[in-house]
């Protein structure tokens, strides 16, 4: 004979098991209706926990990158359970006891989709420098001060409160390269407007960057950076939830694929 008794662990389990499914629903419903299983669906199916799973793998190489990390993590807690669910009894209503390292799966997946950390978190935690701001009228020895300085060689260039688009190491270097062969360069002298106008690195560099909000989860940044193509990406995070510029105190961060091996060990320790 079924039975609801449950052991505490199992009751633990199955109440964080059932926030996780909630919040996956809500999460992918959207675009698994998009899907052959999710065709002919209402906008108020509720979807099944293997249907969650099998949103995230279908849209693995896409939007939910990080998500398809734990596929492995969400079959197991999925078919355990199923078995506290299905296959308990009065008799071994204990047959399916989740083991610490099941609940510690559980707690990982629980922090990552339903309290997942903010990229604000990541920024306060970390003490993030505020990103320098450039305008036209900055000259190329002050950026080559701030270079020295503060290791850096990505920075927005704000026309008043207008972002006009980001200066890179590789336009630096081409800039100054192409100067020398024509005879050489004061640096007290040059402007980042010169700069500008001499070379495309502005230009090539307005599709470079992705604008977040600050309230994002920090998981869309490894998850924008998962492309080969996005080795010279930038994302910028604004105060905006509009994730736009209505000023220029509006841009507090700027993140590089560099950062994500340091995103990666804040976020294990996190869990």
């Amino acid at each position: 004979m079924m039975t609801n008794t449950k052991t505490q662990k199992q009751e633990v389990f199955i109440n964080t098991f059932n926030e996780l499914h909630k919040l996956l629903n809500e999460k992918l419903k959207s675009d698994f209706l998009l899907t052959d299983k999710g065709k002919g669906k209402v906008s108020t199916y509720d979807l099944t926990f293997s249907e969650c799973i099998y949103t995230i793998k279908k849209y693995k190489n896409n939007k939910y990158r990080d998500f398809s990390r734990y596929i492995d993590e969400l079959y197991l807690v999925n078919n355990l359970r199923n078995t506290i669910i299905h296959d308990s009894t009065n008799k071994f209503y204990d047959i399916a006891e989740p083991s610490d390292n099941t609940m510690k799966i559980m707690e990982v997946l629980f922090n990552r989709f339903v309290k997942p950390i903010s990229i604000k978190n990541y920024i306060n935690d970390k003490k993030a420098m505020q990103p320098i701001i450039l305008n036209p009228e900055t000259s190329l020895s002050e950026m080559l001060n701030y270079i020295s300085k503060y290791k850096i060689s990505q920075f927005p260039v704000f026309n008043s409160n207008e972002l006009m688009g980001m200066i890179s190491d590789n336009g630096i270097t081409n800039f100054i390269a192409n100067k020398n062969e024509t005879g050489g360069i004061l640096f007290e002298e040059e402007k980042i407007s010169d700069l500008i106008e001499s070379n495309l690195d502005l230009e090539e560099n307005r599709k470079s960057y992705e604008i977040l909000y600050i309230e994002d989860e920090l998981y869309q940044v490894i998850d924008r950076f998962a492309d080969v193509e996005s080795i010279n990406k930038y994302i910028l995070i604004s105060k905006s939830g509009n994730k736009i510029f209505r000023s220029k105190e509006d841009l507090v961060g700027i993140f590089t694929p560099a950062d994500i091996s340091e995103i990666m060990i804040f976020l294990d320790s996190k869990n």
